[in-house]
């Protein structure tokens, strides 16, 4: 199983920028650029204030030639120390926040527009005018039932194929172990599924068992980089990547599913970035707008019943009264637009019935009878005189709506009985299309 290096700390982290502050304080750049390469830290923050010294050195030694260089470095030295608070990323200073261990993997960015890009650049590249046709043809006609993805447009992704976006690879991914036969080699075959595997351990809500979720994630993120190394050795130590993978686990452990730290949504933030500078005089619009991205995530805190300390140096905590906690709960507007939205539980088994017209209730329940439950599993097992309504979606033992036509696995109460020896039918597992079998039923 791959494993992690040694980790970086914040204090470290912070200790080698200060030795790159005071290398460059000697004036000469080279150092500076050797240590970068050597530790592999390289703040853009402090990189700034690296060539500013670096330039006032030079400006220095010309107003004054016979000035001795270890003076002008121990005065750059000494105008460090005492702006600290300014020159050092407030990221390495800021209190309770730890960004070597605080940013988790991104999995937008890792997984869809990293490993799975990759993958899909080695796949589509040698194919002809007839193949990406071919596999068109076959992406167009997947049954999207199940998945959470945009409508395909299969002759878009084929058009635009070295330049596809977040939702594309996601439909991809999930999508592509179905089509691929005969159009790739075992090998990259192989590396789809291992992606899709590790896609779809990683795209989940909910994790109900973490002792078993973390070792199904060790073997998926192992699959991925074993496969990937035997098409190209050479990526696994030049796409950072590949690398990023192996801290996964931890960044589950830490924080749980990582959906919930997913930046996608906020690739389509110009807008808001918009609005928040409306206000603004211009002369610093980042500043601006941060500030107020600032207070409007300090109002959400508060209205969702956020705690923060109640005085700078004591450790005891506070939140809003019951006034301010409940009073989003009364204004869907507010809600919206603290980006709070209330999800409806459903249950297991739970159906919606495709409602009848009044005065035919009679007549089309006994048309359901004969037809649509002579056909339902397991009919025989139910009183005759049962009423049977066709249903619009049922939801599934893992919370999925299947709809009226789609594919779903299910497992016959027969099995029980042929356990226990009361009837002696050769089945186990069905797999059945809803359209025929999973019609709902209610018992009057």
């Amino acid at each position: 199983m791959p494993e992690p290096g040694i980790l970086r700390t914040k204090d470290g982290t912070l200790e080698e920028v200060k030795k790159q502050m005071k290398l460059a304080c000697a004036g000469v750049a080279k150092p500076v650029k050797n240590s970068q390469t050597l530790t592999g830290v390289k703040d853009v923050y402090a990189q700034y204030w690296i060539e500013e010294l670096l330039s006032r050195f030079k400006e220095m030694k010309k107003d004054d030639p016979k000035r001795s260089n270890s003076d002008i470095e121990q005065e750059l030295i000494s105008w460090t120390e005492a702006n600290g608070e300014k020159i050092y990323n407030p990221f390495l200073t800021t209190k309770e926040f730890n960004p070597t261990r605080d940013t988790p993997v991104e999995i937008l960015h890792t997984i869809l527009l990293g490993i799975v890009k990759y993958i899909w650049h080695v796949s589509h590249t040698p194919w002809t005018d007839d193949q990406k046709k071919f596999y068109a043809q076959r992406l167009q006609s997947t049954a999207t039932d199940g998945l959470s993805i945009h409508p395909i447009r299969a002759n878009y992704i084929m058009q635009y194929a070295g330049s596809l976006i977040g939702r594309q690879f996601k439909t991809i991914v999930q999508t592509n172990v179905f089509h691929l036969r005969g159009l790739v080699s075992d090998l990259h075959f192989n590396a789809w599924k291992a992606d899709a595997e590790l896609s779809a351990l990683l795209w989940v809500p909910e994790i109900r068992n973490m002792a078993e979720y973390r070792e199904d994630l060790k073997v998926a993120v192992a699959n991925v980089l074993d496969i990937f190394a035997t098409i190209d050795p050479s990526k696994i130590i030049t796409k950072v990547k590949y690398h990023l993978l192996v801290h996964i686990e931890d960044d589950v452990v830490k924080l749980g599913p990582l959906v919930g730290v997913i930046t996608e949504i906020f690739e389509s933030f110009n807008a808001v970035f918009r609005y928040c500078s409306i206000f603004s005089n211009h002369l610093a619009p980042s500043r601006d707008i941060a500030t107020q991205l600032g207070n409007q995530e300090a109002m959400k805190h508060r209205l969702t019943g956020g705690w923060w300390p109640a005085h700078e140096d004591d450790e005891a905590w506070q939140q809003a009264g019951p006034g301010v906690r409940h009073f989003m709960e009364k204004h869907p507007v507010l809600q919206k637009l603290l980006g709070w939205s209330i999800d409806k539980s459903v249950n297991h088994g739970e159906v919606k019935l495709i409602p009848l017209p009044r005065g035919q209730k009679t007549r089309l329940a006994i048309k359901f009878q004969e037809t649509v439950a002579a056909q339902a599993l397991n009919f025989g097992l139910y009183a005759g005189d049962s009423n049977w309504f066709k249903c619009r979606t049922i939801v599934s033992e893992y919370l999925d709506e299947c709809f009226f036509g789609s594919w779903v696995f299910a497992a016959s109460s027969i099995h029980e009985l042929h356990a226990r020896n009361e009837l002696a039918v050769d089945i186990d597992i069905w797999f059945l299309r809803a359209v025929t079998y999973a019609a709902a039923f209610r018992r009057f």
